[in-house]
């Protein structure tokens, strides 16, 4: 039996936006920690320490919180799609109904 896990590592579009979500959490929080640290009068050396460790906690927050949406829009992609899917399934079944009906034959 094959595992139905659903999983973001085939997915590009997640993948994308997973990796750029992180950049973007990773610098911004190094960036404001580092600007208000310096603003605060911290010496520069505990700055950056200080901007380092955020930048890695943006970071990872950043990839927690951008993974836990994906799975969500992803879940929901799939929903939709099997949705569709099924909905075409019946059309195509109706109308083959009417068609036997209109010529006459019956279902076996």
């Amino acid at each position: 039996m094959s595992d139905q896990r659903i999983t973001l590592d085939g997915y590009p579009r997640a993948q994308r936006s997973i990796a750029r979500s992180k950049g973007i959490g990773g610098l911004a929080c190094f960036a404001v920690v580092g600007l208000l640290s310096l603003r605060a009068g911290v010496p520069f050396f505990d700055s950056g320490l200080r901007a380092l460790a955020a930048g890695v906690v943006g970071y990872t927050t950043a990839w927690f919180v951008a993974v836990q949406v994906w799975r969500h829009i992803a879940v929901a992609e799939i929903t939709r799609h099997a949705t569709e899917a099924l909905t075409r399934r019946q059309k195509i079944e109706e109308e083959l109904e009417e068609r036997r009906a209109e010529s006459g034959t019956s279902a076996a």
